[in-house]
């Protein structure tokens, strides 16, 4: 049987390889559509988004996490969420589709109606394979789970090309979404060999219930809030300011967003076995955070900087406004990993009780800032969220300073090395970026720059982990000889 550690190390290069996959056909084809359709598609698209986030909450309400956290979850237990799974998707794809005219009439824009009763079909289509998703998450099988999405996005990315060339607009965005998921959950069934009981346990959902329900109703406040600046940006202003908001925030997913999900993949089941050893917890949550920053801030940072030539040189002049936001929304992507493995923590303890209790501080920020900040502009709801996102960071460490002795001052004080050598990187080469000519010359001088500094600066203060992490790959490459 092989050690928890290197079941993690094997889950997490494989957890990897599939993010990285995901992120580059992800970011090609993301490419070739903006600059075959028009900002207003996309943000067409975005202002539906809100609504189908929150009934895909409500789809998996919990269950997959509880799943996950619950370590002899037994057959009728996960045939019992499968089938109440699928009820619900088939329940919210109807309730979705006979909104759709109120959702149209609410943005005035009738084209709304059937792009959204199109869409509402991927709710009942993803409920099929959420218990699957869940154990290979569980099993950290990730290998075989890259497989089913990779393939999934491949195809359908083929497919929206395919007709935003034939000039089908926002439909070639709502076909693509509908051919990935439906060819991801047929991948997920042909990779994992569980099938469903045609049993259903009042006793297991109630018991799965206990734990999942916390996490359903935490997901559906931040279903809302992370979504709401697409409901006030495309009811406000206009489609393609949504677009641009919504092409930023795509890019900052692809990054922060994805690579956290990633580690939270798995650190969450890891941390979950050790969750009676707060000392080992501890040791193992740290060594995970250290290791998430020295790899999110560098990026996330080293992209606000060459934000305005990297727009240009890969998307195109006409999105040119959305660098601002991009630049914004980075800084939010620095702190996402931060708040994200703060809440594992939680979870792994069972505690999604103070999950749920923490979102309503978070949830009042947000609502503050709203309701300041919107008659001021795109950018003034954008800074304002920045300003959210670090005042998160309180709440959510709160506990766990209490649970294992972690709280912010000792997560902040970890990667002190890290904060130190990005900063003093980021200003020189922003000053560098300012005697160079050409956007193309520019993204790539500056960022090879950035990376050398970034990398020569965290050797010379021996941050540890990008020491350990150094020898590690040099061990690698010498045949294991120092």
């Amino acid at each position: 049987m092989p050690s928890l550690g290197k079941q993690a190390l094997h889950g997490a290069f494989w957890s990897f390889a599939e993010r990285f996959g995901q992120q580059g056909i992800q970011f090609v084809i993301g490419i070739v559509l903006a600059r075959l359709l028009e900002p207003k598609d996309f943000g067409v698209l975005g202002m539906i988004m809100i609504f189908f986030a929150l009934a895909e909450s409500v789809v998996d309400s919990g269950f997959g996490q509880a799943l996950i956290q619950k370590q002899d979850a037994s057959r009728t237990d996960e045939s019992t969420i499968f089938w109440f799974n699928l009820l619900l998707g088939l329940f919210m794809a109807g309730a979705l589709f006979l909104a759709a005219p109120w959702i149209s009439s609410f943005y005035g824009l009738p084209l709304l109606k059937l792009v959204t009763q199109a869409y509402a079909l991927n709710l009942l289509i993803n409920s099929f394979g959420i218990v699957q998703n869940a154990l290979l998450i569980k099993d950290l099988a990730f290998k075989r789970r890259m497989v089913a999405v990779l393939a999934s996005m491949l195809i359908s990315g083929l497919v929206g090309i395919f007709l935003a060339i034939q000039g089908f607009g926002v439909w070639a965005l709502v076909v693509q979404s509908l051919v990935m998921n439906a060819t991801r959950t047929v991948g997920l069934w042909m990779v994992h060999s569980w099938r469903p009981l045609f049993v259903f346990s009042t006793t297991s959902l109630r018991r799965l219930w206990k734990f999942g329900s916390h996490l359903l109703f935490a997901g559906l406040s931040n279903t809302i809030f992370d979504n709401i600046y697409l409901v006030i940006i495309g009811r406000v202003y206009s489609a393609s300011d949504l677009g641009f908001y919504q092409r930023s925030k795509q890019l900052v997913m692809l990054t922060s967003y994805s690579l956290s999900q990633v580690i939270s993949q798995v650190n969450f089941p890891l941390i979950s076995r050790i969750q009676n050893d707060p000392i080992r917890m501890r040791y193992i949550s740290e060594k995970i955070f250290r290791s998430t920053m020295l790899l999110i801030l560098p990026i996330m940072t080293g992209l606000a900087l060459i934000a305005p030539s990297l727009i240009q040189v890969v998307f195109g002049e006409k999105w040119m406004p959305c660098i601002s936001y991009f630049q914004a929304l980075c800084v939010v992507g620095i702190l996402y990993p931060l708040n994200l493995l703060n809440l594992d923590i939680l979870k792994a303890l069972g505690r999604s009780d103070l999950i749920f209790r923490l979102e309503f501080f978070k949830k009042g920020l947000v609502l503050l800032n709203i309701t300041i900040a919107w008659r001021y502009g795109i950018m003034a709801l954008l800074l304002g969220q920045v300003c959210c996102s670090f005042l998160a960071l309180i709440p959510n460490s709160f506990y766990n300073r209490r649970f294992i002795k972690f709280g912010i001052l000792a997560q902040l004080s970890s990667i002190k090395g890290i904060v130190t050598s990005v900063a003093i990187a980021g200003v020189i080469a922003f000053l560098f970026g300012g005697l160079l000519e050409g956007n193309l010359t520019k993204l790539l001088l500056q960022s090879v720059v950035y990376a050398i500094l970034c990398s020569g600066i965290l050797w010379m203060l021996k941050e540890p982990t990008f020491v350990e992490l150094t020898k590690m790959c040099w061990t690698q490459v010498s045949g294991g000889k120092e």
